[in-house]
């Protein structure tokens, strides 16, 4: 099996296809599968036999593209800037809460794809009901995020070069400001920020170099251990596998990152392995102490329940003045009990909001 490597219109980032048994060459332009439906695409260099398979599925060449495909192609791209401007007038006019980014039209003109940013949800059926009588296709409005809408649009950065996103990135990494912490940037929000106003990229590309120099050292201000003595952590040079320590004598050194560790807490005690297994035991110990001293409450709270059912006996017995009783009519001081915890079950299912009378029964 054969794949080749193709770019969309309009985007420089390489994807690779599932070609078949098609030979197809550099700068030819196919029909491809897309989660939209067929598109064009223009192969960056010769279809290659695949070396090994993939674990997720590969989009697939459906053929090589006709005169027939390229006609149509440069004729709805011509109507594709018709669309969009027609598309942002009539969103302007009803006043709907959204900003068009782009239009694009499948290769065979089947469907009109709108894209469009918006903070909440969009009321846009009559939108789309105009829009199909007046191309006469299908239409189908997407909403995207401002880091899709940048990436669409395209545009240079501060660093003087095409934005990331629209050169070679397939997709969005989450991206946090301790990520910036890490690399002991400025928290300039304005340094920070991209042209879509979400944090760069781009600072998701080093990060994995300082979070690995990071890992169990020190931070900053911190005491360390270092080989010329005990001091404080002044900044990290991840990318020369450096420290700067301040010692106590006042002294400024550059400390390799292998050679510096974290200071002991003061007045702390290493265990060792006995002791460890000892702090072990220590702890069994007392779960086991904890569950006696559970079974001896339950037992005394039983006892002094019994206690009380007899008491309440006695007492029923001398206001019947010694008046002969049968023991099936004789208070049971087990029932006398589970009554107490009845009553007692029905307050609380009573509290909880039910709608149980908790004098019944």
């Amino acid at each position: 099996m054969n794949v080749v490597k193709a770019k969309f219109p309009g985007s420089n980032r390489p994807i690779e296809f599932q070609a078949g048994g098609l030979e197809i060459k550099t700068n030819e332009t196919i029909v491809v599968e897309d989660e939209l439906g067929p598109k064009l695409a223009k192969a960056c260099e010769d279809a290659v036999p695949l070396d090994e398979e993939t674990g997720s599925p590969i989009p697939r060449v459906m053929r090589v593209a006709t005169k027939e495909d390229l006609a149509n192609q440069k004729k709805f791209r011509e109507q594709e800037e018709d669309a969009f401007r027609t598309a942002k007038r009539l969103s302007r006019e009803r006043r709907l809460p959204m900003k068009m980014i782009g239009s694009e039209y499948l290769f065979d003109g089947s469907k009109l794809i709108f894209y469009f940013t918006a903070e909440s949800r969009v009321d846009f059926r009559d939108l789309v009901r105009e829009l199909a009588q007046i191309y006469k296709t299908r239409i189908e409005m997407k909403q995207i995020g401002v880091r899709d809408a940048a990436k669409m649009i395209g545009g240079v950065d501060v660093c003087g070069r095409e934005l990331c996103c629209t050169m070679f990135l397939g997709g969005f990494s989450p991206v946090s400001i301790k990520q910036a912490k890490d690399q002991n940037l400025s928290l300039n929000p304005s340094k920070l920020s991209g042209v879509c106003g979400r944090l760069k990229c781009c600072l998701v590309f080093e990060h994995e170099i300082y979070a690995d120099y990071l890992r169990g050292k020190p931070k900053v201000g911190k005491r360390a251990e270092t080989p010329d003595g005990m001091g404080r952590v002044r900044r990290h040079d991840p990318l020369n596998d450096q420290t700067v320590v301040m010692l106590e004598d006042g002294r400024e050194v550059i400390v390799l990152g292998a050679d510096i560790k974290r200071a002991a807490p003061p007045n702390a005690k290493k265990k060792d392995g006995a002791e460890a297994d000892a702090s072990s035991d220590d702890k069994s110990r007392g779960r086991d102490k904890d569950r006696d001293r559970g079974r001896d409450r339950n037992r005394d709270l039983d006892r002094e329940r019994e206690q009380r059912a007899e008491a309440s006996e006695d007492e029923t017995l001398e206001e019947l003045d010694d008046t002969p009783v049968d023991e099936a009519d004789a208070p049971d001081s087990d029932g006398d009990a589970d009554f107490d915890d009845n009553d007692h079950d029905n307050d609380n299912d009573a509290s909880d909001g039910s709608d149980d009378d908790p004098n019944a029964g």
